[in-house]
């Protein structure tokens, strides 16, 4: 499970970063993928094994992110927030592939994917057809690997949310935020307060990837074009292509606090919240 807490790396990685304990584990975490590759190559299949290193969080506050930031180091680089966090912090997280016979060496993507894609991926990889039901929220990066542009990505959104339930969706060079806090009371100690802040957040990605200033005032179409479409995910129960699907309810007396942000364009009752 490394580096998640509990932070604990063996004592033959501890000092080893001079940073923190969580320096350590990471360091310990980057000497297991190379146990791994190692042994791939020893065995003789590392050129036809697909192997996948990333993660599905930014940094922890249990890292203690102020004293590694005090001895310049920033693990969520230059972007805002951490785990659990809307912000780049807690979504952007390393993405690496090794798998010689299917992608070439030193190439770079800049699709926007997601860890739910993995099974829409595998699947076209091994030639499965996967069920209508199956995967709703799937697509498959393979072109991405081999240098092509993947079908639709101009009009996919995807959908991200905080440790609290608070939205948050992208599409192209947008990213809408549903509040104006990156949906957490988590903050990353280095964080300036958001220009232009407002109860919606538009972002330019590809200008202003640090998220530092609202364009929901000056972008209103585009605010409203993205909320249209996560209610239209949410009325389809999915974001690909296919025959509508049933939301999961809510679990016990849970309600989505934000129903009311896209209710306007949702159907029948609140579509299955």
């Amino acid at each position: 499970n490394s580096p998640h807490s509990p932070i604990v790396p063996s004592a033959a990685f501890e000092g080893k970063s001079g940073l923190s304990p969580h320096g350590d584990f990471c360091m310990e975490t980057d000497w297991a993928v190379g146990e791994v590759l190692k042994t791939l190559d020893e065995l003789g299949v590392a050129d036809n094994t697909l192997l996948i290193f990333t993660a599905d969080n930014g940094t922890s506050p249990m890292a203690k992110l102020d004293r590694m930031q005090a001895q310049g180091h920033y693990s969520s680089w230059i972007y805002r927030g951490l785990k659990g966090t809307t912000w780049e912090g807690g979504q952007r997280v390393p993405f690496l592939v090794r798998w010689p016979n299917g992608v070439k060496a030193d190439r770079v993507s800049d699709a926007i994917i997601c860890t739910t894609d993995l099974m829409a991926t595998v699947a076209e990889i091994f030639g499965v057809q996967l069920a209508d039901h199956i995967g709703e929220d799937s697509v498959s990066f393979l072109p991405a690997m081999k240098g092509e542009a993947i079908p639709g990505m101009a009009e996919r959104g995807v959908v991200h949310h905080s440790d609290s339930g608070i939205f948050a969706i992208r599409r192209g060079k947008w990213k809408l935020l549903f509040d104006n806090k990156g949906g957490s009371r988590r903050q990353n100690p280095k964080d300036k307060p958001v220009i232009n802040s407002a109860d919606l957040l538009l972002f330019d990605m590809e200008k202003d990837a640090v998220e530092s200033t609202n364009l929901s005032a000056e972008y209103p179409e585009v605010v409203e074009s993205l909320k249209k479409l996560l209610a239209q995910y949410v009325n389809n129960g999915r974001s690909t292509p296919g025959a509508p699907q049933k939301n999961d309810p809510m679990q016990g007396k849970k309600k989505w606090t934000q129903i009311d942000v896209v209710k306007e364009y949702l159907t029948g009752t609140e579509a299955g919240f």
